[in-house]
């Protein structure tokens, strides 16, 4: 009989996970997770990362994620620290992310009873995860399950739509007996299981004729949203050349900066949108989420066309107004399609280009002013390629929307857009640069900043290389575009004190204090070297703008840009 099955166990579950291709593990110091770091530890295949306050692991660990599309694993002390992934988690539910949280927790006997750090574990965080399993305390018995726990645990989380996975796992003392082998493993430790295989659901042959049917010869608008389907950003642009349809894309998707200069591609949707009226689709495929922009949905909805939209697994008819959905691989679906349809006449295409060009345009001849909508363009368009550009929930990825319409090589802007949650930024950062596969940036808002502050504790310790940029209006810039900014809406007190909560701090002295390299920028000149400069370790620019300038800089910009497509045909 074994000495040390939790020891056993455990060695087993990480081994099975390792074999399954988990390669990361963020973990924070505990004691009743002992076994558990032990394990992960002797683990060849698995890195680890320390990270001292949980939430920021979580995020730290979605941002890894989202990078590799691989999960990332977590592990922590029972009680309320497995309660700080739960906002990590539900990011995670929400955008396809893989993640596999392990929770140390008491045994039954400990349960209800008064004793300390013990709280109720199951099913801890409810709907946000995808599939919660309790492996119960570790016996000699249990031992051999683990190797099988391990593999459906990671073919969970990667099957679609992808997302996280909570085991929880009773741990009796003695935590730690000392009878390791010589290597620092159980002396009785199972061998790796071949690898499981989770395939990507196509749509069958009668639902691909039935798509094509509809956009087929149409004048076709393609909407793409945030998906992590591989190979999504060649199969809309192979499927646009086909039917000559044009491209609305988030800047979550790969086809927004995908760098290759797509004419399909409609860069300035958002202004155009909110400035004027283009020709009408026929017919419209909306591929993965929702887009950002509120006048591109407040559009769609309005339509009344033909309006097909595919998913893998979550998001269902985001703006009410789908005739068909097709859950199934879009990168596949959109291939299939690409095969049997027929172009749409060039009347439509062309008068697309013409009002997208008349919008770039006016973009293009903006004075060169260090505003809001500056910074998030000259970001965009001037970091190295291939680089990942992290962008906050709130206003950075609707700047980023609106305003950086071109990209001369790839990039790829990264969001938790799945919750729209603003903490955990700086620590989503750190995620996708320590994954290593891309010089890595972030720009985010001063309350996204103050927000996750202590994740710059754990930037400066890990030396991560990453540049945040911070723009800092003190306070909640985006309500300045919301209803509660009319004093006929909410009194201006109120509206201050309560809505936008001016804070007065500058953020660049608190993350120096936290030993990063830091620097306030007063020029667009300074800002194209700062993004140009691959980051060599966690390096902070912050830049001051005036909140209450940015709805009359739009506003201004929307008269010109409604001035300058006046006359083009809004129909073809």
């Amino acid at each position: 009989m074994s000495t040390q099955p939790a020891a056993e166990f455990c060695a087993a579950l990480v081994g099975a996970l390792a074999s399954q291709g988990a390669d990361h593990a963020c973990v924070s110091p505990g004691s009743r997770n002992t076994p558990l770091l032990l394990a992960l530890r002797a683990e060849p295949a698995i890195e680890l990362t320390v990270h001292h306050d949980e939430r920021s692991a979580g995020f730290f660990a979605l941002g890894r994620a989202k990078a590799t599309g691989r999960p990332t694993l977590l592990s922590c002390t029972s009680g309320t620290a497995a309660t700080e992934y739960l906002p990590a988690i539900t990011e995670a539910r929400m955008s396809h992310t893989p993640l596999l949280a392990l929770t140390a927790d008491r045994p039954p006997e400990l349960q209800d009873r008064g004793a300390p750090q013990t709280i109720n574990q199951t099913n801890l965080y409810g709907a946000a995860a995808k599939w919660f399993h309790d492996t119960g305390v570790p016996n000699t018995e249990s031992i051999a399950d683990a190797t099988h726990l391990g593999r459906q645990a990671m073919a969970v989380a990667l099957e679609s739509p992808a997302g996280p996975v909570h085991l929880n796992i009773p741990l009796r003392e003695p935590l730690v007996t000392g009878e390791f082998g010589p290597e620092g493993r159980p002396a009785a430790r199972v061998a790796p299981h071949p690898l499981v295989t989770v395939p990507r659901a196509t749509a069958a042959e009668s639902e691909i004729r039935r798509i094509a049917a509809l956009i087929s010869g149409r004048p076709t608008l393609i909407v793409a949203g945030a998906s992590t389907s591989p190979g999504l950003a060649t199969a809309i642009a192979d499927l646009a050349q086909a039917l000559r349809a044009v491209v609305i894309a988030d800047p979550q998707s790969p086809f927004r900066f995908a760098g290759t200069g797509d004419p399909a591609l409609v860069a300035a949707a958002d202004l155009l949108l909110a400035s004027g009226d283009p020709p009408a689709p026929h017919a419209v495929l909306q591929v993965g989420a929702v887009h950002t922009s509120k006048p591109v949905n407040r559009w769609l909805q309005s339509l009344g066309t033909p309006f097909v939209h595919i998913h893998d697994g979550q998001w269902g008819d985001p703006l009410g107004v789908a005739t068909a959905v097709v859950v199934a691989d879009p990168a596949a679906t959109l291939g299939d399609l690409a095969k049997v349809v027929e172009p749409a006449p060039e009347g439509f295409f062309a008068v697309w280009r013409r009002w997208d060009d008349a919008v770039r345009t006016v973009l293009a001849t903006a004075p060169a002013r260090l505003t809001e909508p500056a910074v998030a363009d000259t970001l965009l368009t001037h970091v190295p390629a291939g680089a990942f550009v992290f962008a906050g929930s709130s206003m950075p990825i609707r700047l980023i929307d609106s305003h950086a319409t071109a990209r001369p090589s790839p990039a790829r802007v990264v969001a938790n857009r799945g919750a729209n949650g603003i903490d955990g930024s700086i620590a989503t950062a750190l995620g996708l640069a320590a994954a290593g596969l891309g010089p890595t940036y972030a720009l985010i808002g001063d309350l996204a900043a103050l927000a996750d502050i202590g994740s710059l504790v754990t930037a400066r310790r890990l030396e991560v290389p990453v540049t945040i940029v911070v723009i800092n209006n003190d306070g909640g810039g985006i309500f300045e575009y919301l209803p509660q900014a009319d004093p006929a809406m909410v009194d201006a007190a109120t509206y201050r004190d309560l809505i936008v909560a001016p804070h007065g701090q500058s953020i660049a002295p608190i993350a120096a204090a936290c030993g990063i390299d830091t620097e306030t920028v007063d020029s667009l000149e300074a800002l194209v070297a700062i993004a140009a400069g691959a980051p060599r370790g966690p390096r902070l620019v912050e830049v001051h703008t005036q909140r209450s300038a940015g709805p009359a800089a739009r506003d201004h910009l929307i008269r010109r840009i409604a001035a300058a497509t006046a006359d083009l045909p809004t129909t073809f």
